[in-house]
């Protein structure tokens, strides 16, 4: 009578199992990650099922187990890779790994966002991130943002879909607050970071105070009846259209560029430039935007 080596109906019924289990996936639209730990411990049980038939088939006194050396292996192998899964899948790694296999880098717009502001309301101020941001006056009397993101994306699934997703608006008194918000980022081995590119219009008649994060800020000024306050940017672009009553003054500053600006600059110990100091006025300067703690302030004039 042939002897029978524990493993041989193991392997089987763990390659029965398999095709069962990657049938059903297919039919059943199952994740396979998920198919697959749910069936490597069934492979176990198979295992430890027949090792016990044995025994209690023996027809020996003192049973000996022989084992199929190579069925074993594999077994041992499969075991191996489906405790691999559960560590991965219980630790995050496996959803990051999903997640990068299935992500399509994308261009979305950003939801508009347009709030009418009445006669009540006379400052704006506004916290940005370390994204870039276009700032431009407008004679409307509605404060208003749009533009776009790039952003990994999964199944056509948006990562901003409303607009308190990237800013939060809040009214108190006389003054509107905006604070732009962080999209959504990944770090470890699959980092992914929100990209976005906004412009936010501001009512010419209204006062706008802006706290940066040392991001970039471009303006487009036309006619301003109100004074404009930039803190702590890396660079400012602004541009000036047309023939505004519009002084410039800035402060603390790393450089200035740009022709027509009366400049003092700060220097250190050894005679080194520490900061620079401006104004550039265009026609008669009743309007202030006032510049301070920025890296590069850079003026271009537009007809």
């Amino acid at each position: 009578m042939k002897s029978w080596r524990v493993g041989s109906i193991s392997m089987g019924a763990a390659l029965v199992f398999l095709g069962v289990f990657l049938l059903l996936t297919q039919v059943f639209h199952w994740n396979t990650a998920t198919a697959l730990m749910a069936w490597w411990p069934i492979l176990l049980m198979i295992l430890g099922i027949e090792i016990l038939l044995s025994l209690y088939f023996s027809k020996q006194d003192k049973p000996i187990v022989k084992y199929d050396v190579l069925s074993i292996f594999f077994i041992g192998i499969i075991g191996m890779c489906g405790i691999a899964l559960t560590i991965f899948s219980s630790t995050g790694i496996l959803n990051k790994v999903t997640y990068a296999m299935a992500a399509e880098t994308k261009i979305l717009d950003l939801p508009k966002y347009n709030q009418t502001v009445d006669n009540n309301i006379k400052r704006v101020v506004l916290e940005t991130t370390n994204q870039p941001v276009i700032i431009e006056s407008t004679k409307e009397t509605a404060i208003s943002t749009f533009g776009t993101y790039k952003a990994e994306i999964v199944e056509n699934n948006p990562t901003i879909k409303e607009v308190k997703d990237y800013i939060m608006v809040e009214e108190k008194g006389d003054t509107v607050y905006l604070k732009l918000k962080d999209g959504p980022n990944q770090h470890g081995f699959f980092s992914d970071e929100t990209e976005s590119s906004m412009t936010i219009l501001i009512p010419e008649n209204l006062r706008l105070e802006v706290k940066g994060k040392y991001n970039s800020i471009t303006l487009k000024v036309r006619d301003l009846s109100n004074n404009w306050f930039i803190n702590g940017v890396s660079d400012t672009d602004i541009q000036v259209l047309g023939k505004p009553n519009l002084m410039l003054e800035a402060h603390q500053t790393g450089q200035l560029s740009g022709d027509g600006w009366i400049e003092k600059k700060e220097k250190g110990n050894n005679n080194d430039i520490v900061e620079s100091n401006g104004k550039l006025t265009f026609g008669e300067g009743t309007h202030h935007i006032v510049i301070t703690q920025a890296e590069v302030v850079s003026v271009t004039h537009l007809p």
